[in-house]
């Protein structure tokens, strides 16, 4: 099992990567955080940590689509890519965060601290190591 992340601004060493899955396991302890899930490029789960109602394989095929057309519309007008998005629906709170394997879906209450989830999600991130 993965130790608990650095403190901000930490450099994160060799030793300290991590999998998907292990992220994903230590995000479910930030508080409201209910659910995440590793899903490929394609949009299919790779990982999950998921045990709530909504159906995990259509919870991310459905948000890999919004994300992908959203980065589709936004690099039409030069924005550039969508890297993470925040989405709040009341309840579920929805948190997407892309990488080059594809994309961590964060899933929590409406009691989550927003800023919370950012800081902690992002420390988790840097630690993600691509060819595990």
């Amino acid at each position: 099992r993965a130790s608990a992340p650095p403190p901000p601004g930490v450099p994160v060493s060799v030793a300290q990567k991590m999998t998907a899955k292990e992220i994903l396991e230590l995000a479910m302890s930030i508080p409201h955080v209910t659910g995440g899930l590793f899903a490929n490029n394609d949009g299919l789960v790779a990982e999950s940590e998921w045990s709530l109602v909504l159906d995990p394989v259509v919870c991310s095929a459905t948000l890999t689509e919004i994300h992908h057309f959203l980065t589709q519309e936004l690099v039409k007008t030069s924005f550039g890519r969508v890297q993470t998005l925040l989405i709040e629906t009341g309840d579920p709170v929805f948190y997407l965060v892309r990488v080059s394997r594809g994309m961590f879906i964060f899933q929590g209450t409406s009691g989550v601290n927003l800023g919370t989830l950012r800081m902690r999600i992002s420390t988790l991130i840097e630690k993600y190591d691509e060819n595990r």
